[in-house]
């Protein structure tokens, strides 16, 4: 019991620890959604659905503004989801903290904490189930775990999920905490289920667990996998008939079918990320190997804020430290697949006949799964948690959907160090104990580090209200505020997103107020635009200038400049560049007549208009930071183009590496001058003409964000 306590002790101190320094940071992006005061009759209607009908008709009001705009037409919502245990944990926060972010950044990080303590209890339980169940013979499971062998496992699992950098937006980000709800019942679910099946706890147990699965639903859509976990731990490690295990999971599949009946009733579908034409964002084939290539990076190699991707070697160490534990791992496996049979046969079954039909073919194959070594049984256990857990999200990519996956990749990760731990050899041991020392350690160091992103983001945030604020003490009722250039994103920490309005509405406590973030005035319509009542700021490096001016040349709109540069051409449309580097904001859009015809890819991005006619005739991208071919086809494809088009290019995230003299030479030719060679992470945005001289071309280079723009004449 001491030991346990010191266990537990170790796993919350290092999560602390590791996430202590987000409790000073302010709020961002989406977070005053989150912070919105509720009334405790709109929470408790919450859970009924009450408001997210309206979701669905595009009519639902954002953070109590008016449901309609000036001219009556409804506001726009793009996302519809039915997640009452975020609105009940934000409204008891507001009760106790009011707009203090220290308070809900406290629940964040105490919500990590009780899961990363819950992981603990589940992966000791799961390990346990080796002794707890016998099989045929009366004995204990081949391979299977003792109470202090299996508290080892549950603490390396415990120590690097609650340290580990990719919960970092999970945690740092308030909005995160749908993540971390989720995370917390789900886990507990499984907890009880898996106690259940080890006959820790009775019956009990089992409604206990589908009560946490409710509430993993009730918190984010992503608990719909909990079901098919289930269904694999029972069938890989449980015991009794397959019928008898279908029984035992039947529940969890029944109330995952209300709950989808509920939701499609009440969204009107299933919901979630709306695109433009109000469907579901759904994207597969190819992209869905380049998110789920992105997700294996992250888990892995998750140290890029301590030793940045310009370091070629960082990866390789990186890849040292998994040697010990998939060593271990391999060891363990081949020892346990030794000392039995495990595949039905002459001595595990009646060999497979011609014709056999599915219920045997079933029962075989449990009885196949009981005969296996339980080191197997746990790996298997693992590798399908985390393919299945992706199941919701294998078409978007953001670090936080990891938090309930990750799970599985550190229960790999535990089971090959403890079988080291616990090695007859003083160099297998040592080894084993260095490396989850170092891997904790690393942990620790990389998420410190970018937590403070997210505090330096909500900076920004702080900062542009507190100037707003001592510049425009009020505003009329029911004002717009239009931002131009305010920041996205701090490498990687979101700033705004969505939350401008928000951030506004909170400063000026006046939830009339209306505020957008744009990248040009050019996307704005001069006829609707009425000075007194609408506004247009400008942040420049930190600093907040109301732009005056701008407001004057949107009303004259003929003034804005249509020339390209010293070239003698004028653009026959609305044309906005916008570049960033990897640290400086990750950009690389390119406007024509408001919409992004960018491949927003890293490198080179390039447009192809045509001079008279203003139709997009071709959009391509380039890889010159990676790929040294790319250089050569990017010079090749300017070559090509006939003189006189007009050609955009945004570099984004990083373009320089390989960038080589025939290109930077190739570009002169649309009237470039700069050359990016050795600056790497720079922002390059370019509006020019093929056959311009070097020089008479619109463009702009630098370590921070840029942008260019031309109106249509």
């Amino acid at each position: 019991m001491k030991k346990e306590i010191v266990f537990i002790f170790l796993i919350l101190s290092a999560g602390y620890l590791s996430f202590q320094n987000t409790l000073s940071s302010y709020f961002v992006a989406d977070d005053f959604f989150l912070i919105y005061p509720y009334s405790w009759r709109e929470v408790l209607l919450a859970f009924g659905g009450e408001g997210l009908a309206n979701q669905r008709d595009r009519e639902r009001p954002i953070l109590g503004a008016p449901s309609r705009d000036e001219q009556g037409n409804p506001l726009v919502f793009n996302e519809t989801y039915y997640r009452p245990m975020v609105r009940l944990s934000a409204f008891i926060d507001r009760q106790i903290w009011g707009f203090n972010p220290f308070g809900y950044h406290l629940t964040n990080l105490l919500l990590h904490l009780a899961t990363s303590f819950v992981v603990y209890l589940w992966v000791k339980a799961l390990l346990l189930l080796g002794t707890r169940s016998l099989g045929e013979g009366g004995r204990r499971g081949v391979g299977a775990w003792g109470e202090g062998e299996a508290a080892a496992i549950a603490l390396a699992v415990g120590l690097l999920f609650g340290t580990h950098p990719v919960h970092v937006e999970a945690v740092a980000w308030l909005s995160g905490r749908v993540d971390l709800l989720c995370g917390f019942f789900y886990v507990a679910g499984l907890l009880f289920f898996t106690r259940y099946l080890a006959e820790i706890q009775r019956a009990g147990g089992w409604v206990i667990g589908q009560a946490a699965f409710i509430g993993a639903l009730m918190s984010k859509e992503m608990a719909l996998t909990l079901p098919l976990v289930v269904f694999w731990i029972d069938l890989i490690l449980g015991r009794g008939s397959f019928l008898s295990r279908l029984r035992r999971i039947f529940p969890f599949f029944l109330i995952l079918a209300v709950y989808l009946f509920f939701r499609f009733v009440l969204l009107g579908g299933i919901g979630g990320y709306l695109n433009p034409q109000g469907s579901v964002h759904l994207r597969f084939g190819l992209f869905v190997i380049s998110i789920l290539g992105w997700y294996a990076r992250q888990l892995m190699f998750p140290f890029e804020a301590i030793w940045p991707p310009d370091l070629g070697g960082a990866r390789y160490l990186v890849l040292l430290l998994y040697i010990a534990p998939f060593y271990g791992l391999l060891r363990a496996c081949i020892k346990g697949s030794n000392s039995v049979a495990f595949l039905p046969g002459e001595e595990g079954g009646r060999t497979p006949r011609v014709g056999e039909g599915l219920g045997a073919r079933l029962y075989r194959t449990v009885q196949a799964l009981n005969l296996m070594p339980w080191i197997l049984r746990m790996a298997l256990v693992a590798c399908l948690w985390i393919p299945v857990t992706l199941l919701p999200v294998v078409n978007i990519a953001a670090e936080r959907f990891l938090y309930i996956p990750s799970v599985g990749f550190l229960l790999l990760l535990g089971l090959g160090l403890e079988h080291l731990l616990r090695s007859r050899s003083p160099v297998l041991r040592a080894a084993g104990a260095l490396t989850l020392g170092i891997w904790v350690a690393l942990n620790v160091f990389e998420t410190r580090e970018k937590n403070e992103r997210w505090h330096r983001a909500g900076e920004v945030v702080r900062g542009v209200q507190d100037q707003m604020k001592a510049f425009y003490p009020a505003f009329p009722r029911g004002a717009h505020l239009f931002f131009l250039d305010l920041p996205d994103n701090y490498r990687g920490a979101y700033i705004y997103r969505n939350g401008i309005a928000g951030s506004m509405r909170l400063a000026y406590g006046d939830y009339s107020l209306r505020a957008d973030s744009l990248i040009s005035i050019l996307l704005l319509n001069p006829e609707t635009f009425v000075k007194g009542q609408h506004f247009i700021f400008q942040y420049q490096r930190g600093r907040v200038v109301h732009r005056e001016d701008l407001e004057d040349l949107l009303i004259q709109r003929e003034s804005l400049p249509s020339r390209i540069g010293r070239t003698g051409v004028e653009a026959p449309v609305d044309i906005v560049v916008q570049s960033a580097g990897l640290h400086a904001g990750d950009l690389g859009n390119i406007f024509v007549n408001g919409q992004n015809v960018s491949l927003q890819r890293r490198g080179y991005n390039v447009v192809v208009v045509h001079p008279r006619t203003g139709e997009v005739e071709g959009s391509v991208a380039f890889d010159t930071h990676r790929l040294k071919g790319d250089s050569h086809r990017l010079a090749t494809f300017i070559q090509g183009l006939e003189r006189g088009k007009i050609v955009i290019l945004a570099l984004k995230d990083e373009g320089a590496l390989s960038l080589t003299a025939e290109a930077v030479e190739v570009l002169k030719t649309l009237g470039a001058r700069e050359d990016l060679r050795g600056k790497l992470h720079w922002s390059h945005a370019l509006i020019g003409v093929k056959g311009a001289r070097p020089g008479e071309a619109l463009e702009a280079s630098s370590s921070e964000y840029v942008k260019l723009e031309v109106a249509g004449k």
